[in-house]
């Protein structure tokens, strides 16, 4: 035993010297390692003072009951067991610990915590651990401390609760020194609680909610969400036992373990214990038939490699858009009025003058938080139980695609007015304009044709309307002082296998006759006009969270003046917009 804790109690004891050295002379008489009697008694080890201790039948019920199952419940060591050792072992040793002895225990759960085929790891990490505490944490009057148990749970300890829970009334029953350390009486027991990454990946499938229910997520969200999820050490907070002769690295006599994840650092910390979450989740079920629903929009073609890794991925992406909310961001003073999740961007949400990932009065009637049927209790947040999908898919992934004319990869026709914007602050016809544009011209002197390349990047699979917003163009007008108009034509192309596809499923759906194999446009030149060209249809999703992704869509902008005197030969083109259309 003495072996086992060696190089640990090295490490625990230089650091239980500092802070008692750091204290009062009295504290250190009376809270020594070597002080031998308290209050005329000689001062025994944690385990022999729990065992001493007198009280209420009750009381002698479930201090007896708390020492059988420290003495059949083998040690946990990260996630292995020592069956060597039993917590009361640990009792025993001279490593400086504090004890909080659980009372009010029910029936049932001594039953679950005494059995012969017990489960170790979950009765070690979520009841002895979540009771006992490295280094002394006593209580007086002006005590507030976070206290963090071995179980890596954290409660806030104050003169006379902890967490939630009364310590004993009795003076005698609190700060009861040991030769290794302090036992505290509760009245009650620290309930463990799940963090919401556990609840998610881990606990859900017998983690019951307020209502009594258990909603199991592991194996579809959970599994996805550990699928990204690494484990490493943090060294400053584990405890280490020399080095490995042979790797060369550190060996840890006690490690705590953090979690490292591409999604927690996307849509939130939900591991960490000082967290404070709000998550909207719907029941089981809904989940799963929502998945099935959205993933068609992420159905990549043949020519992508991992296309079902994609799906899966850029899906559950998706469904997380809106599922999270940082409480400590969302302050407590405007969350009444509205929440933002954790996805919310004021710049995007500026750009595209909507609010995404905003939803007002959560919590009155028919509000995100408010309208729900259950809730799930987590160390770092709350989980809020919805009986259907609560999110609407146009203001999750199904958004428009907006290409700025400036951003659009190239022009056919090397003309320095097409490569260099031009910013416009002006009037017409008592609209303000102040915008950035692209004047598209043919050649000096020349009727040639201009056409303008966009390359579209991250469209989903599914209907798209096709529109491009076009500047009345001051300078360009007939004998008569009109503003031309401009006349044009898109084409639409699915870039790897090279083949063109038509605007529309039937011609009916145009509202002008077709011109070759696509329809030619003319504009309303009086005005900002947004040119409605009809529907496209892609067949596959090339959505890609690497913004650089390689575009398989292009769409060109193709001039089709011919007659200079009627229609304008330049162009002020401000952007493309691809808007999904929801059947």
């Amino acid at each position: 035993m003495k072996q086992y804790f060696n190089s640990l109690r090295k490490s625990v004891w230089v650091m239980s010297a500092l802070i008692m050295l750091a204290s009062c002379s009295d504290w250190d008489d009376h809270y020594s390692y070597t002080a031998q009697t308290q209050n005329g008694a000689p001062v025994k080890s944690i385990a022999e003072t729990i065992k001493r201790m007198d009280g209420t039948d009750d009381f002698l019920k479930a201090r007896d009951n708390f020492i059988k199952v420290l003495q059949t419940t083998y040690m946990l060591n990260g996630e292995k067991l020592d069956k060597t050792h039993t917590y009361w072992n640990l009792l025993q040793d001279d490593q400086f610990l504090t004890v909080w002895v659980p009372t009010t225990v029910t029936d049932e759960e001594w039953a679950e915590y005494l059995a012969e085929e017990k489960d170790h790891k979950k009765v070690a990490r979520e009841f002895i651990m979540n009771h006992i505490a490295r280094f002394r944490h006593s209580v007086n009057p002006l005590t507030k401390e976070r206290v963090y148990m071995l179980s890596e749970k954290s409660f806030e300890s104050r003169p006379s609760v902890i967490g939630t829970v009364q310590y004993d009334a009795d003076p005698a029953k609190v700060n009861i020194r040991c030769t290794n350390g302090i036992v505290h009486v509760l009245n009650g027991k620290l309930e463990y609680l799940p963090s919401i990454y556990d609840y998610l990946t881990k606990t859900s499938s017998y983690t019951k909610s307020r209502m009594g229910v258990i909603y199991d997520y592991t194996n579809e969200l959970g599994k996805w969400f550990a699928k990204y999820t690494e484990e490493e050490i943090d060294e400053e907070k584990s405890v280490a036992a020399g080095y490995d002769d042979v790797t060369n690295e550190v060996k840890w006599a006690d490690s705590v373990i953090i979690k490292k994840s591409i999604l927690m650092d996307a849509f939130g910390l939900i591991s960490e214990e000082d967290s404070n979450y709000a998550v909207v989740l719907p029941i089981p079920d809904v989940w799963s038939d929502t998945y099935d629903r959205i993933s068609q929009s992420f159905e990549y073609g043949p020519l992508e490699l991992d296309a079902d890794s994609l799906q899966e991925f850029n899906t559950n992406y998706a469904m997380f858009t809106d599922l999270i909310f940082n409480m400590n961001y969302n302050s407590e003073k405007s969350r009444s009025d509205s929440v933002v999740s954790t996805s919310y961007k004021k710049s995007y949400n500026s750009q595209y003058k909507k609010a995404y990932n905003t939803y007002y009065k959560p919590y009155e009637n028919g509000g995100l938080f408010q309208q729900r049927i259950d809730s799930v209790l987590c160390s770092n947040g709350i989980i809020y139980i919805k009986e259907d999908w609560p999110f609407e898919d146009k203001m999750l992934h199904r958004r428009p695609i907006i290409i700025e004319a400036e951003s659009y990869a190239y022009a056919e026709k090397d003309n320095e007015d097409i490569r260099h914007p031009r910013r416009l602050v002006s009037e017409v016809n008592g609209q303000k304009l102040n915008n950035t544009f692209v004047a598209m011209l043919s050649h000096k002197n020349s009727l040639a044709e201009w056409t303008a390349l966009f390359k579209v990047r991250n469209n989903l699979k599914g209907k798209y309307r096709l529109k491009f917003v076009i500047f009345p163009c001051e300078t360009q007008k007939d004998a008569k002082g009109n503003i031309k108009p401009n006349l044009f034509h898109p084409i639409v192309k699915y870039m790897p296998e090279k083949k063109s596809i038509t605007l529309i499923d039937s011609i009916e759906e145009l509202p002008f006759p077709p011109f070759e194999m696509y329809a030619t446009f003319s504009n309303d030149p009086t005005r900002i006009d947004t040119m409605d060209m009809g529907v496209v249809d892609f067949s596959t999703c090339n959505y890609d969270k690497d913004e650089q992704n390689e575009a398989r869509i292009s769409i060109e902008l193709k001039s089709m003046v011919d007659d200079p005197k009627v229609n304008s030969i330049e162009m002020w083109l401000d952007c493309l917009i691809l808007e999904p259309v929801f059947d």
